[in-house]
């Protein structure tokens, strides 16, 4: 009998550390920022206590890639500089200035300095290569009347790119108690003129991490804005109209998750390959009180983003993210149950740092698992559940773990007028999951069984056809 509330020792402790979700040796992690093409390789920085595995002392850490699959830790980009009034520096991103790497991130204090009313908009250069950074403060809220007699509050996550008339800036944040996104351009990112309310949505109370990515004219035909409320990522398709407001036609969830999987995105813009690639924060709310000592937090994997001919958001694992797995270990083609009958078929193959994919031709009452997680006396597993009848796909983690302490809630993705072929591709990583759902919806969860021997993986319930392949990580 395992004793699920004993202090856990190194194995169990290791047991759920992921290895090829990218996240830095120790400490806390959260946020993405600014992922930059840079000399012939990705860099990724990320809010990170390297003092600690708790929220604070927020410097921004650093890493690099030349395949987006193994990444090379480098020493902290950002530390926090007392002499600016700083005790973090926030989220933010990146650029190339010419041929020189900036970084733009919310710099906030203590008292006056604080989050909600006293952060600063930060420009952070670099002329040899990113070992160093000059640090040089340039939008101040409240200061000069910047926001035009506006009270613009938990103003903060600096997202830019540069157009052909200048450089352009969104800033998350609250405005007369609704969330909303606020616009800036430059010539030269250090003089910069406020234009206005770029996108308010009353249904939240702040609005963070602004991404906007262009796919037509910079203010022309065809955009994808997406923010983190603090709860799901939400998506907009649309327009910027001739008053330089975004205009939404299209609206989505990007990962039915929130704060219990991904939250927080932020996009590379300068791809050598022209891919739009977003990198989400996995976060450990779904832990509850068990002790993990050590870590916490780790980024998703990069997916490339896109937008359909009707404007839906598409989405998919990088194709780099292959490198990270074997060609398929087994592969099976069956169907389950008939006559109302469930049936379960269990997989040779086991582990916890396995990438499924599977496919099925979904007729009406269809109700079937994809089951991972599974330990030999029944007592856990984790289900990815598809329900014809409602077409929706289900993270079911009530018996997940014996554990009390970590998240037993389901995670629902809803996909619509039900179609005949259903694709799921789903990432095992030790304590994460992440399932792309038909190339559009995606679930990512933390999951936490206690026994070791929690490995199997099978299929149930009624299917009509399903065809099932399972790869191995090179770790």
């Amino acid at each position: 009998m395992v004793n699920v509330n004993a202090n856990m020792n190194a194995t169990a402790i290791a047991r759920h550390r992921p290895v090829y979700h990218f996240m830095p040796p120790s400490g806390w992690m959260n946020d993405p920022n600014g992922p930059l093409f840079f000399e012939g390789q990705y860099h990724i920085f990320y809010q990170h206590n390297p003092f600690g595995d708790n929220w604070g002392n927020i410097h921004w850490g650093h890493a690099r890639s030349r395949d987006l699959a193994h990444w090379e830790h480098l020493p902290e980009a950002l530390s926090p500089s007392p002499e600016l009034g700083e005790a973090h520096c926030f989220s933010g991103c990146a650029a190339l200035d010419g041929e020189v790497p900036a970084l733009l991130y919310t710099s906030v204090g203590e008292g006056e300095r604080n989050a909600r009313v006293g952060a600063v908009q930060c420009l952070a250069r670099s002329v040899d290569g990113m070992r160093h950074w000059q640090k040089t403060p340039v939008l101040e809220n409240g200061i000069h009347d910047i926001h035009c007699g506006e009270t613009i509050l938990e103003w903060r996550d600096p997202f830019l790119w540069k157009a052909k008339d200048g450089w352009h800036l969104l800033l998350g944040g609250s405005r007369n108690g609704y969330g909303c996104i606020t616009r800036y351009h430059s010539p030269n990112l250090t003089d910069w003129k406020y234009e206005g309310v770029f996108f308010e949505n009353r249904d939240f109370p702040f609005l963070e991490c602004p991404n906007y990515l262009s796919f037509g004219p910079c203010f022309g035909e065809s955009g994808l804005l997406f923010y983190s409320p603090g709860s799901d990522v939400v998506w907009h398709s649309g327009r910027v109209n001739e008053t330089g407001r975004f205009e939404a036609a299209r609206t989505g969830i990007m990962d039915n998750s929130g704060m219990m999987g991904f939250y927080a995105p932020n996009t590379l813009l300068n791809d050598p390959k022209k891919r739009y690639l977003t990198w989400g924060w996995i976060t450990e709310a779904g832990r509850g009180g068990l002790s993990i000592p050590g870590y916490q937090g780790a980024l998703s994997l990069p997916r490339e983003l896109s937008l359909d001919e009707n404007g839906i958001l598409l989405q998919k694992p990088a194709a780099e993210v292959e490198a990270l797995f074997t060609e398929p270990v087994e592969q099976h083609a069956c169907s389950l149950g008939g006559g109302g009958d469930k049936k379960e078929r269990p997989f040779k193959t086991s582990g916890r740092e396995l990438a499924i994919d599977l496919n099925a031709r979904c007729v009406p009452g269809d109700d079937f698992s994809l089951n991972v997680y599974c330990s030999p006396c029944g007592r856990e597993r984790t289900a990815v559940r598809y329900r014809a009848a409602t077409n929706e796909v289900i993270l079911e983690k009530g018996l997940t773990s014996l554990s009390p302490e970590p998240s037993k809630d389901f995670q629902r993705a809803q996909l619509g007028p039900m179609t005949q072929a259903l694709n799921l591709r789903v990432f095992i990583d030790h304590s994460v999951i992440e399932i792309f759902i038909n190339g559009t919806n995606a679930i990512t969860g933390r999951l936490y069984p206690m026994l070791p021997e929690s490995e199997g993986i099978s299929v149930s319930g009624r299917a009509a056809r399903l065809d099932v392949s399972i790869r191995a990580a090179k770790v």
